[in-house]
């Protein structure tokens, strides 16, 4: 009789053991099924049809099958003040349980770096990242017909480059005059790229700086295939292969003084990043992880590459840690590397 008690103690232990030890997978199931017979808002922070609501809305026609309870993504575009109006209603007004996602540009992420002067009501770092669908690689290009043809020449002769008159264009412009020693003149009041790409076919203006790699192959791959643009450039953390291959320099290679790239490399972070997907701070962590994980595996889904591919959309992911993790280091950095990231990209 006592042996069957202590046979049945021993039983019964073991269950408690193995019930303890299934908790976290118990928690992940009931964040799993939140989504059955729900549907989860996307909130937009660019204009219907714009580049950044072309990637959202490819990714919400593939992202439901990935998680558990095939939700459905309802689209809501948000646009205004560069992303920051998109950010603030995600931070003060979104329901804090994951049924509510966010796409909203870099800059609104950095700005409380890199534009002090922009005035917040939220806390980039707090918000919970799910994937960047794109990490971006920006160019300074010089069309073909300019006399100037490498990096080291504008440093030598003045080149008129074309901007915008706030945003990637102009900011890398004069990043690169003064980390870099070029000597561009910069003339602005364009509206994008696609409006400097035209000043440059009539020569208003003999290059720009900001370019999107995957934007130029995508707007003007007739342009990068008969070389009618010269790359003189690449901005990027880490430095494109193909590019590379084509001659381009990687920029980081070419500021001398170590502070500049210090600088530079703050700058250039936001890019890896490019196509944000984040959720509200106080997010369940177990329901973060089930949306990293389905945003992740729609970045591989054969019909979200062929789907993007019809598009001409670039995808090149990176996962919501690896996002998280970048932002809470440029939130960390030293306050004389902002002050001179803060410096470079000045107007």
């Amino acid at each position: 009789m006592r042996l069957i008690t202590h046979a049945r103690l021993i039983t019964r232990l073991v269950a408690i053991t193995l019930s303890f030890f299934a908790l976290p997978s118990t928690y992940d199931a009931r964040a799993d099924n939140f989504y059955v017979n729900r549907a989860i808002e996307f909130i937009v922070a660019g204009n219907a049809g714009a580049g950044y609501d072309t990637y959202a809305r490819t990714l919400a026609r593939h992202m439901g099958r990935h998680i558990p309870g095939s939700p459905t993504f309802v689209i809501r575009n948000m646009p205004g003040a560069g992303g920051i109006v998109a950010a603030s209603w995600l931070a003060n007004v979104a329901p804090k349980d994951d049924s509510t996602v966010g796409a909203i540009y870099p800059g609104s992420i950095m700005s409380p770096i890199l534009q002090p002067e922009t005035k917040l009501t939220y806390d980039p770092a707090s918000f919970k990242y799910i994937g960047s669908a794109d990490s971006s690689v920006y160019l300074c290009a010089i069309y073909h017909t300019t006399r100037v043809g490498s990096y080291d020449a504008a440093r030598q002769q003045p080149i008129v480059v074309g901007a915008s008159s706030a945003g990637s264009t102009m900011e890398f412009a004069n990043l690169h005059i003064r980390a870099g020693g070029v000597k561009f003149k910069v003339v602005t009041g364009y509206k994008g790229t696609a409006d400097i790409m035209l000043a440059m076919e009539r020569g208003e203006v003999e290059g720009l700086c900001g370019l999107d790699w995957a934007s130029a192959q995508a707007q003007r791959p007739d342009w990068v295939r008969d070389g009618k643009l010269k790359f003189i450039v690449q901005d990027a953390l880490v430095p494109n292969e193909e590019l590379t291959k084509r001659g381009t320099p990687h920029s980081l290679t070419l500021f001398s003084d170590p502070l500049d790239r210090e600088a530079a490399e703050l700058v250039f972070s936001q890019q890896v990043f490019g196509r944000p997907y984040l959720a509200p701070a106080g997010t369940p962590g177990a329901r973060v992880e089930v949306l990293r994980a389905a945003f992740m595996a729609t970045m591989k889904d054969p019909g979200f590459v062929a789907d993007a591919q019809k598009s001409r959309l670039n995808i090149a992911p990176a996962d919501g840690a690896k996002v998280e993790e970048l932002i809470q280091r440029a939130f960390s950095a030293s306050d004389r590397t902002v002050r001179r990231a803060r410096e470079l990209i000045a107007p």
